[in-house]
């Protein structure tokens, strides 16, 4: 998994906020609600960078399940082109807990397909 995360970053070019400990912060704030489902605004509100690190967080072997599962259930509020490939890959990694690639296969389902000419958006509405 963590080659895939390297991969895509080479890439993708993912934005380096990963080292930003403020948007780390605020991810990790919405990930441990216990009963409540972070939504699009609250994403939005995190700001650039989001979406790199909840791939980090579902790839992190050392986090508990229930995060990582979390994570990719979240990333279906980003529609770009680096999180689709992202969640197929991680659909189709055997190595992968069950739990994780049926996450990612939920969250392909909410996530659309971008037109070739069409801007990114960093989250969906």
């Amino acid at each position: 998994m963590r080659f895939i995360v390297a991969v895509l970053l080479l890439t993708c070019s993912l934005t380096p906020a990963w080292a930003d400990e403020s948007v780390d912060a605020k991810v990790d704030a919405l990930l441990a609600g216990y009963e409540y489902v972070p939504t699009a605004s609250d994403w939005q509100r995190v700001g650039d960078g989001a979406a790199a690190v909840l791939m980090k967080r579902a790839d992190d072997s050392k986090r508990d399940l229930v995060d990582r599962a979390r994570a990719v259930s979240s990333l279906s509020h980003f529609p770009t082109k680096a999180v689709r490939a992202w969640l197929t890959t991680l659909q189709a990694d055997s190595r992968a807990p069950e739990v994780l690639r049926r996450k990612a296969t939920a969250a392909l389902t909410h996530v659309p397909s971008l037109p070739a000419d069409s801007p990114k958006p960093a989250v969906r509405p």
